[in-house]
């Protein structure tokens, strides 16, 4: 196992000299030095898909690792500055056989601090949805499935499960897409587990869904989100459209969403659209991440309402296509800040060399001048090739991006980059007394504070990972009077979140418990 310093190949971003703090897209020097660390398993073929952090700043990434011969499922763990964390399975890094060869796509945690990971793998005839379940220290949880991992086949057909989210009740949903060898047909597929592993029967039939856009159209499903009613929506693509389908709790399909729980979108201009991702805004609102193409492939964004219908205050009606190098550009993830900035995230191709790019844009679809060169950073971890596959944010509102970089065989890569979103400002402010109980809390949370002057105050719900979840804006304060905001978490799972109180001058970061 070898960490790389990639000092040498670190692309060097703007730094504006007449200011006093970095711009926001610049590489974080106290994570491994340069903000980049590169992690080759073995001299072997490894490339992380999904990022998450633990409530202790800890970051895990999973995707799989090779042989040369079978894939297997790969988890690391890194401390806060970048350096493994030895504590967790074997000198940081998990790796799990199932029968055959198989991929990790995504990762979770629950509110127990276990560690759930679904893809797919090989079942000798099929592919399979393929989960596992570990503890906090890295080991197999015997308690889930078969000693740990869970096989699901879809009939006789091939699974491919690409996400995971877990419900407000532990219960696991895992999506991707269904096919056969014979056919070029594939459905989007869902399934929803118990807490134990096993298949939930009151979802779908048997404890999975499958859904097709018409007759002999390839469908995948690329993302879901849990919306707070407990609905599900699911996003991909179907042949050459960008797709969205929405359903019940119960599997069914949400009929008031789209048409007859599905949607469908054509990119203008384009020859072919997809979704490779999908965030949820505090209001309900989905953002819809991809690319698209024309002579070459483009970022693309597609923002609707709560029922799928394009929100024409984004964009060009709803669509937003960002042309971030004249070669080959696509979103792979997002994810909407504290302040309602939505940061997306995937590769961008020059001079036929793919490298890192990340993008910043306000709520209407402008692009943020405060990140990078334009709202645009771009990052060249190695020479050859670079592949970006997720974000997270940080508690500090840093940001994480993991992947894979260098040619076959690839090497794990994870960078972080500074952001002053979250920071609080160290000087005078008028947000003063500020007192959030209980903590923990069960169904309710009051926040008491003064201001100095007379002004507005954003009270704002974060997750674990910084995302906004909820924001309640009151204006005009009277100077020294006590102020009580009330907010409810009844709707919100059990685990690790953050409160930020903001004013004009500064904002106060404060981290809670929900039981």
């Amino acid at each position: 196992m070898i960490i790389k310093n990639s000092l040498a190949f670190a692309l060097v971003l703007l730094i504006h000299s007449s200011v006093l703090y970095a711009q926001d897209g610049t590489l974080d020097n106290s994570f491994d030095l340069d903000g980049i660390v590169t992690l080759d398993i073995n001299n072997s073929n490894d490339a992380m898909k999904s990022i998450i952090t633990q409530s202790d700043g800890k970051i895990i990434v999973a995707g799989y690792t090779s042989d040369m011969v079978t894939d297997k499922f790969c988890l690391a763990r890194f401390n806060v500055n970048g350096t493994l964390d030895n504590s967790f399975g074997s000198n940081g890094v998990i790796i799990t056989t199932f029968t055959y060869t198989s991929i990790a796509s995504d990762v979770a945690l629950q509110n127990d601090g276990k560690i759930v990971v679904a893809g797919h793998t090989w079942g000798g005839s099929q592919n399979n949805f393929a989960l596992a379940r570990y503890n906090s220290d890295g080991s197999l949880d015997t308690s889930f499935g078969n000693s740990g991992t869970v096989s699901t086949s879809f009939s006789s057909k091939n699974a491919i499960a690409r996400t995971l989210k877990i419900q407000n009740d532990g219960k696991i949903i895992a999506a991707g897409h269904v096919y056969t060898l014979t056919s070029d047909f594939d459905e989007f597929a869902v399934t929803r587990y118990n807490t134990d592993g096993s298949l939930d029967v009151s979802f779908g039939t048997g404890g999975q869904v499958t859904t097709s856009f018409g007759a002999g159209t390839k469908n995948w499903i690329n993302s879901i989100e849990l919306q707070n009613n407990g609905k599900i929506v699911a996003g991909g693509f179907s042949n050459d459209l960008v797709a969205l389908a929405g359903y019940n709790p119960n599997g069914t399909l949400d009929l008031t969403f789209g048409t007859n729980g599905l949607v469908t979108t054509m990119i203008p201009n384009t020859t072919q659209g997809l979704i490779n991702a999908l965030a949820l805004d505090a209001d309900g609102s989905i953002f819809a991440g991809g690319f698209s193409v024309d002579a070459f492939s483009n970022s693309t964004l597609v923002k609707y309402d709560s029922l799928g219908i394009p929100d024409d205050t984004f964009g060009v009606n709803g669509i937003l296509v960002t042309q971030i190098s004249p070669e080959q550009d696509g979103i792979t993830d997002i994810l909407i800040q504290a302040d309602n900035k939505l940061l997306v995230a995937g590769s961008t191709s020059e001079n036929s060399v793919f490298q890192f790019a990340l993008a910043r844009f306000d709520s209407i679809g402008n692009p943020d001048p405060t990140f990078g060169t334009n709202g645009i950073v771009k990052t060249l971890v190695n020479p050859n090739f670079n592949q970006l596959e997720s974000i997270a944010l940080q508690s500090d509102g840093n940001i994480l991006a993991t992947g894979f970089v260098d040619n076959y065989p690839y090497d794990i890569a994870i960078v972080r980059y500074s952001s002053t979103t979250l920071s609080t400002v160290n000087q005078a402010t008028s947000l003063e007394n500020v007192s959030i109980y209980p903590n923990p809390a069960l169904d309710k949370l009051m926040i008491t504070y003064t201001l100095a002057y007379e002004g507005d105050v954003s009270v704002k719900l974060l997750d674990g990972k910084a995302r906004l979840l909820h924001e309640k804006f009151t204006s005009y304060i009277t100077s020294g009077a006590k102020n009580t905001e009330t907010l409810q978490l009844d709707m919100y799972p059990s685990g690790i979140y953050f409160i930020s109180i903001g004013t004009l001058d500064t904002h106060q970061l404060f981290r809670i418990v929900k039981e």
